[in-house]
């Protein structure tokens, strides 16, 4: 299938500058491909693994719906959690828990710790958004350093040039637009990216042993990079699904202790560690609350002794989002508190037939910058809108 790529300046004409754009589309086709192959073959763990990168993949572009139904067929997220575990009483649950702004929670417990953790499902762009918006005011109270799982060796260069590129040196999943976008803010507050993610050498074969390393290699790596050279640095971490469990860890009825117990053993350092990866609950306590509150984002505090905002030791707060709602095509969380706002696509980049990604682009960086916003348009369908900040950008479309 041929691939078209069509630049447009938007307020006046500004040339798109020299560099390689990665074909997402190409990534999306391979992985269908990949899912189709393995649902030939009747491999239920081959299913399972192109399933979840497809969802990787649809959530490149822009596809965030369909990409959470793909990761479910092949596998669920934890969802334990006091409010998915809700049973009986729905009155009862209410009354022995505060619902808060989420936000607003995590600012209050963040200002006396040193370091804050919080993590992402890869294919969720929804959990970037948030952990954006909790960076920046993190920021605003001290904290220097965004250690994240996702950067390549060379962090320092994405702080030069000012926003990360495709080029898989600044990072796979980097190239998700809401999370190239998170970086790109970041740097602009003045933050220090670091890379922290370890890989276990080759030899080693044992997967207990390999993600024993891995997670020793990042609490060292952490602690090398960032601790060492500067022991009162305030530093958010921002990690993929359970590297941020403190305590024992179940992994295959053994304890492998995960990065966050590591580098806590290790510094003395306790981190403030926020999940906001797990299901989204259903249930009558959770409509109950949706209805009593209009936090886009929340956290319950129990009301008593105990971890307040958990319930439990491994980590200390969990984030719970509204369901997602479609406006305009695109989820409502991705207008991102005002931040970005919809813009309809040039009748000109909407697809004659079959299927098209439409994407936007500062007009100031590169053709190998990430984009601010892409998606997915089919032809014969309302077309979605695209959801920019303030700016100027460029389009280009691939087929």
């Amino acid at each position: 299938m041929r691939k078209l790529v069509v630049v447009l300046a938007l307020s006046f004409a500004v040339p798109a500058p020299a560099g390689a754009p990665f074909d997402y589309m190409a990534a999306l086709r391979k992985t269908e491909a990949d899912l189709a192959t393995a649902l030939r073959s009747g491999d239920v763990d081959a299913r399972r693994f192109a399933l979840q990168m497809l969802a990787t993949q649809q959530s490149m572009v822009g596809d965030t719906e369909r990409a959470i139904e793909s990761f479910h067929t092949a596998m669920r997220r934890g969802s334990s959690t006091p409010l998915a575990d809700a049973r009986g009483d729905t009155a009862e649950f209410l009354a022995a828990h505060e619902v808060r702004d989420a936000l607003t929670a995590i600012v209050e417990e963040a200002r006396g710790r040193q370091i804050v953790m919080i993590n992402e499902a890869h294919h969720v762009p929804r959990d970037r958004a948030f952990a954006t918006r909790v960076a920046l005011e993190l920021r605003k109270l001290g904290f220097e350093y965004l250690a994240m799982e996702t950067l390549g060796d060379d962090a320092a260069a994405i702080a030069r040039r000012g926003y990360p590129t495709t080029d898989e040196r600044d990072g796979y999943y980097s190239r998700e637009p809401v999370l190239g976008d998170f970086i790109r803010r970041a740097v602009r507050a003045g933050y220090t990216l670091v890379n922290y993610e370890h890989r276990a050498p080759e030899e080693v074969t044992d997967p207990e042993q390999r993600i024993a390393a891995r997670e020793q290699g990042q609490a060292q790596n952490i602690i090398d990079r960032i601790l060492a050279k500067d022991p009162r640095a305030r530093v958010l971490v921002y990690v993929g699904h359970g590297h941020l469990t403190k305590g024992p860890y179940d992994w295959g009825g053994k304890n492998v202790p995960m990065m966050a117990e590591r580098l806590r053993a290790r510094t003395g350092i306790d981190p403030l560690c926020i999940d906001q990866a797990r299901e989204d609950p259903v249930g009558p306590a959770m409509d109950a609350i949706l209805e009593r509150t209009r936090f886009a984002s929340f956290v319950l505090r129990k009301r008593g002794a105990g971890h307040p905002y958990s319930g439990i030791a491994a980590v200390d707060m969990f984030v719970y989002h509204r369901p997602v709602q479609l406006v305009h095509g695109r989820p409502h969380w991705l207008a991102m508190d005002g931040y970005r706002r919809p813009r309809k696509i040039p009748a000109k980049l909407l697809p004659a037939e079959e299927r098209r990604l439409v994407q936007a682009f500062f007009a100031n960086e590169g053709a190998d910058a990430v984009p601010v916003d892409q998606v997915l348009v089919t032809a014969g369908e309302e077309p979605p809108v695209l959801m920019l900040p303030r700016g100027r950008f460029r389009y280009a479309t691939q087929d």
